[in-house]
């Protein structure tokens, strides 16, 4: 994991001012999209921030991932280039992230009906998401960089992540836990039984969408050295 971080630290380092163009934007306008969507009542409002929040994730994911890969190969790209090819790769990311969420439609519908008896099906759809999400971390490394279908991508996926899981994993936990301070920070009411105000909620959801930017970097690199792998042992059975 010391070359990930190594490798991770080095790029941002090398590429901060672009960075900070093709992050600050998008996080921020997602963000308030987010935030505004919260504000609409019930299942409605729910269904609103879930999709925002997915929007979000696959256009950063797909503008990321194409400017990333462009730099790390010393391929001539610029930050109007990575935007465009988020743009153009969103619908078919929007669309794994769609399929990889299912197993948590149950929680959007719960609301108040949340209960002791369906908190064991609820728990359950919650350890179906995360096992696919984490065998599913590349797909949407392989959508853009070998333009793989979505199911394509899924399945490939699945075998690209074998004997990387547990790096995901740390990823996926060091991300979580800097959320979490954050929301500490920035979104938990100081006084109990006070409602966040909207500027907390909007600055916390544009940190978190930074969280992700830095997030896809690192598990770039951890799937170029599965893809490295798993190509040279194609070629070994080839020959």
């Amino acid at each position: 994991m010391k070359d990930i971080f190594q490798k991770s630290f080095t790029f941002i380092s090398e590429n901060i001012s672009d960075l900070v163009q093709l992050v600050l934007p998008p996080a921020l306008i997602f963000a308030a999209l987010i935030t505004l969507s919260s504000m609409l009542p019930g299942t409605a409002g729910a269904l609103m921030v879930f999709f925002a929040e997915v929007l979000a994730n696959a256009f950063i994911s797909a503008s990321l991932i194409r400017y990333i890969s462009a730099r790390s190969y010393n391929q001539p790209t610029s930050v109007q280039q990575a935007l465009l090819a988020g743009v153009a790769y969103t619908p078919a990311i929007l669309l794994l992230y769609l399929l990889l969420s299912i197993p948590l439609m149950p929680w959007l519908f719960a609301g108040e009906q949340f209960s002791s008896q369906n908190a064991f099906a609820l728990s359950f759809s919650t350890f179906i998401f995360f096992y696919i999400a984490i065998k599913a971390t590349f797909a949407d490394y392989l959508i853009v960089l070998d333009g793989k279908s979505t199911l394509g991508a899924i399945a490939t996926s699945f075998r690209y992540t074998t004997g990387y899981v547990h790096k995901i994993v740390i990823v996926m936990m060091l991300s979580f836990i800097v959320s979490g301070f954050f929301q500490i920070m920035f979104f938990q009411p100081l006084e109990p039984g006070v409602s966040p105000d909207k500027a907390s909620e909007f600055i916390t959801k544009a940190i978190e969408l930074i969280i992700n930017f830095v997030t896809t970097i690192l598990i770039f690199y951890i799937f170029t050295d599965s893809y490295l792998e798993n190509q040279k042992a194609h070629l070994s059975k080839v020959k």
